[in-house]
């Protein structure tokens, strides 16, 4: 099982006390292309299975991300939904983050994973 900076992810969501059972089957399901692309639906479907109100807030940071980096593919990283450029994670939507943020973490990362 692959280790997220807070714990595996079954100390993260264990079986028993999980409220979220479509999360946790569609995040294990997903762990195994963590390092891969994944389809926008299922991107989706993970943050369908979310409560609210981080499921909104989820998907407006996941618009936000796409309106700043358009070219950007969804995958999988750390269990979580995240973009990559080049094949490098470059964002992720774990936790809600406010939109001038976003734009400052997202061109620091860019210039650190492609250095000039």
């Amino acid at each position: 099982m692959a280790l997220t900076a807070r714990g595996s992810l079954s100390e993260r969501w264990p079986a028993g006390d999980t409220p979220l059972p479509t999360l946790r089957s569609l995040l294990l399901r997903l762990i195994g292309q963590q390092n891969g692309a994944v389809s926008a639906e299922e991107i989706d479907r993970y943050l369908d299975a979310l409560e609210e109100p981080k499921r909104t807030t989820l998907a407006r940071l996941r618009q936000t991300i796409l309106e700043i980096l358009p070219e950007a593919d969804q995958g999988i990283s750390y269990g979580v939904p995240a973009f990559k450029v080049g094949g490098k994670t470059i964002a992720g939507i774990d936790e809600p983050l406010p939109v001038p943020l976003v734009e400052k973490l997202t061109t620091v990362r860019l210039r650190q994973a492609f250095p000039a």
